[in-house]
């Protein structure tokens, strides 16, 4: 995890997302240019450029056990689907086209 993006904020080394949203949001609304008045404030773009390289590097952790827990799961799925996909996909299918094939609304305003 980047460090440095962490002592950005002021969190220790160990800190969740939740807590990095939490921390990044107080500093934001003190920081922010509209409220401070400096047009581009540079502690500001330091701490939106942190909060964002914070918030890519939990989202690639998340995606990455994600993939892991799961790989097995569509392994399965992938090995029984055929050329023309799952049985609930072609009955899907199958039930809405002739269901509805042929019905004509006339609405009138």
């Amino acid at each position: 995890m980047p460090t440095q993006h962490l002592h950005t904020l002021g969190l220790p080394e160990d800190a969740d997302m939740e807590a990095i949203t939490k921390r990044f949001r107080q500093l934001a609304m003190h920081l922010h240019p509209d409220r401070s008045g400096n047009a581009l404030d540079e502690k500001f773009l330091r701490l939106c450029e942190a909060y964002r390289h914070l918030r890519r590097h939990f989202n690639e952790q998340s995606a990455t056990q994600l993939s892991l827990a799961t790989q097995t799961r569509w392994d399965g799925i992938n090995r029984r689907r055929g050329r023309r996909g799952c049985r609930t996909q072609r009955r899907f299918h199958t039930v809405c086209h002739s269901d509805f094939k042929g019905i004509h609304l006339n609405v009138k305003a």
